[in-house]
């Protein structure tokens, strides 16, 4: 059962990790001025607190709103928190409880098809041999 939960699951964290990803975009764009960012000198340290001040914000909680350089990255901002609280954990909990639902469903055939293996294999079990004396 949590083997099918888990492969129903990975499309939905496929989803989430381009939310992340374009949230990561986002915090590079338009907070300039965010400690994080002043620290890197490489691209790769930039990509890499980026994605951990994206990390901060949408799955901790953890935002300044004076880091953002506009009104309109604070909208953005807000819609990117209500997307990922509200959508995305329904979502989530949608493909679950569909995933529970099938094996649920499948639960009875699954439990026929093994007594019956149960059966077939004693029916043909071998006969133990009657020796006439």
């Amino acid at each position: 059962m949590m083997k099918e939960i888990a492969t129903d699951i990975l499309p939905y964290f496929a989803v989430y990790s381009v939310f992340i990803i374009a949230l990561l975009c986002f915090c590079i764009v338009n907070m300039p001025s965010s400690k994080a960012f002043a620290d890197s000198s490489t691209i790769t340290e930039a990509i890499a607190s980026s994605l951990l001040v994206a990390w901060q914000m949408a799955v901790m909680g953890d935002f300044d709103m004076d880091n953002f350089s506009t009104v309109l990255a604070k909208i953005i901002f807000m819609l990117f928190s209500a997307v990922g609280t509200l959508i995305f954990l329904n979502l989530l909990i949608a493909v679950m409880g569909d995933s529970f639902e099938r094996v649920k469903s499948d639960e009875a055939a699954v439990a026929m098809f093994e007594q019956a293996e149960v059966r077939m294999a004693i029916l043909y079990l071998p006969r133990p041999l009657l020796l006439n004396f």
